[in-house]
């Protein structure tokens, strides 16, 4: 019997030999046979590599699509396959061999592609078209929030292509939808289901920020980029692979935020957030700011802001003697070079918006330069105000509050452009998005309040801008019950001796719920407001607020004092009516 196992076993290690050399020879027959394929075509081999990699998903708007991708790319030319638009293998393969072959129109229209497809084959890099060399560095720029359009409530993103001969010979490259037909509701309805068509653009510094100045005049903050020459080169051949394409847009996460985030990570060693339930401008400048990305940070402040305090500071006569200027052709000006600085940094503001003054007012301009020369005084425009370090932007907030004798509140707001980011500034231009509130009683329901937009605009009128204030605010609440207020005022606003604002404002609210005294009115009603107040800084970070108002049928009379801290609002709020006083302490902290 052991012997007959012996030869079982004596047999199968000689199978098991004989099948070990075999597949041994296999071995070296596909390893012979691997070779002489990647002697045929060795970047082919490793193709798979590459087609998932961030680079390459990037470069062509790569998303996941449930088990696969998808490219927010919309024109058939951005890609070289019928299925490119979905199938990031196939397009990378078919570009691959369009660079074996050194294919001139694949190298002219995607320039960065075949850089990039080059650079992980370790090929021949033979490029076919050329950008400026003469880029010293990049900026990316963030005009603020222009209240005038709802596209623009949370400000814009662009980026600077500086040359060396300084930013007003520049471009700028940025991400525009044509929204320009619709205004308010058709607005929103089209952007929240992407009805736009959006384009990357190159335009000249010089025409867009023209528009920013003196046609919106918003402020606008610029910061240095860390890009490599490499990177500053890649951006603008990939920018000639832009021309191919459009891409449509959302208002909430598909916006020019949106746009040049995913644009900014074809260049960067590693991506920025972009996918977010809404993406906002500032949330790409704090991006690239959490990782390094910013320097330099300076300001512009918006031409009317600098028109303001200028034009409060003249006397009546010279008030008189400016405002004559915009209306009458002089052929020669006697004013003083107050009165001169004030028109030369408001009038391509007025041209820009009153056509009817542009004769007088180009004509008066250049007078007043001659006069300012002769008097030799310097420093006529404004310059950008330098900042020692860069900083993040405010966008959020969280509060806490205390109703003496009443509740505690929690709040937080996510998407929160405050007033109070500059806090000796005059004007009051708030942007509040689906904040929340949570009032704690000791006995009782908590109450709950959502306010799904809080918009001021509380802006100087005087008797060359000629402007309007107003506020909107939409707040739903639940306490057993569903409640609403709904509110919008409209009025003017006046400055106090560049010190103060006062204001009076008119309007209506629509509402069965009195937030102010926080409880139930018997029905929905559509009522008149009335509001006049003054916001008035005794320091560089201290405040007096008071106002009187005629809300849900009662008269309001509120004093408070707003201390900041860094980045910590301190409110003390005293609120008066004929029933009751109200005094409030609140603390909330700008993120």
């Amino acid at each position: 019997m052991s012997l007959f196992l012996l030869s079982i076993c004596y047999y199968l290690i000689e199978k098991w030999q004989k099948l070990a050399t075999i597949i041994l020879l296999m071995n070296k027959i596909y390893l012979f046979l691997l070779f002489l394929l990647y002697l045929i075509s060795p970047p082919l081999l490793f193709a798979e590599d590459h087609y998932t990699s961030r680079e390459w998903l990037n470069l062509l708007y790569y998303e996941q699509s449930g088990s696969g991708y998808k490219s927010l790319a919309e024109e058939d030319g951005f890609f070289i396959t019928k299925q490119g638009k979905t199938n990031p293998k196939d397009e990378y393969e078919a570009s691959l061999k369009l660079v074996l072959a050194q294919d001139l129109t694949f190298k002219t229209k995607f320039p960065l592609r075949y850089k990039y497809i080059v650079k992980q084959h370790n090929l021949q890099y033979a490029p076919a078209v050329q950008v400026p060399a003469n880029i010293n560095k990049v900026l990316i720029a963030y005009p603020n929030r222009y209240m005038n359009n709802p596209a623009s409530m949370f400000g814009h993103l662009f980026l600077v292509l500086e040359t060396n001969k300084g930013i007003l010979d520049s471009d700028i490259l940025h991400y525009i939808a044509d929204t320009a037909a619709d205004r308010s509701i058709g607005y929103m309805i089209k952007g929240l289901s992407g009805q736009y068509k959006g384009w990357f653009l190159r335009e000249p510094y010089y025409k867009k920020i023209k528009g920013y100045n003196y046609v919106e005049d918003r402020d606008i903050i610029y910061y240095d980029l860390k890009l490599s020459k490499e990177q500053t080169e890649n951006l603008q051949l990939h920018y000639i692979e832009l021309q191919n394409s459009f891409f449509y847009y959302y208002f909430l996460d598909k916006n020019c935020a949106f746009f040049i985030g995913k644009l900014l990570n074809i260049v960067l060693d590693s991506d920025i957030a972009t996918k977010r339930s809404y993406i906002i401008p500032s949330q790409i400048i704090n991006d690239l700011f959490d990782v390094n990305l910013l320097e330099n940070e300076r300001l512009r402040v918006a031409n009317t802001k600098v028109f303001n305090r200028l034009f409060t500071g003249l006397n009546d006569e010279q008030k008189r003697g400016l405002i004559t200027l915009f209306h009458e052709k002089k052929e020669s000006i006697q004013a003083d070079p107050d009165v001169l600085k004030a028109f030369i940094i408001i009038s391509e503001y007025m041209i820009s918006n009153h056509s009817d003054l542009a004769d007088n007012i180009r004509s008066n301009r250049i007078t007043a330069y001659k006069k300012l020369k002769d008097l030799e005084t310097s420093n006529i425009r404004q310059t950008d105000v330098k900042k020692e370090s860069v900083n993040r932007i405010q966008s959020e907030s969280i509060g806490l509050s205390r109703v003496f004798n009443n509740y505690y509140e929690i709040s937080f707001n996510p998407i929160y452009f405050s007033e109070y980011d500059h806090f000796n500034i005059l004007e009051v231009i708030s942007v509040k998005g689906l904040g929340t509130k949570i009032n704690l009683y000791p006995n009782g329901h908590p109450l709950y309040q959502l306010d799904l937009v809080d918009l001021n605009n509380i802006i100087q009128s005087n008797d060359v801008l000629n402007s309007f204030s107003w506020k909107i605010k939409s707040s739903i609440f639940y306490k057993d019950s569903i409640l609403t207020n709904q509110e919008v005022y409209y009025g003017f606003s006046w400055n106090v001796m560049n010190r103060g604002l006062l204001y009076s404002l008119v309007g209506l609210n629509y509402t069965n719920f009195d937030d102010i005294s926080e409880i139930n009115l018997d029905s929905l009603k559509l009522l008149p407001t009335i509001q006049i107040g003054l916001n008035h800084n005794l320091t560089d970070n201290l405040k007096i607020i008071v106002s009187y108002e005629n809300k849900f049928q009662k008269d309001y009379i509120t004093t408070g004092f707003i201390y900041k801290y860094n980045n910590l609002l301190n409110k003390l709020i005293l609120i008066n009516n004929k029933d009751h006083s109200t005094v409030k302490l609140s603390f909330e902290y700008l993120l």
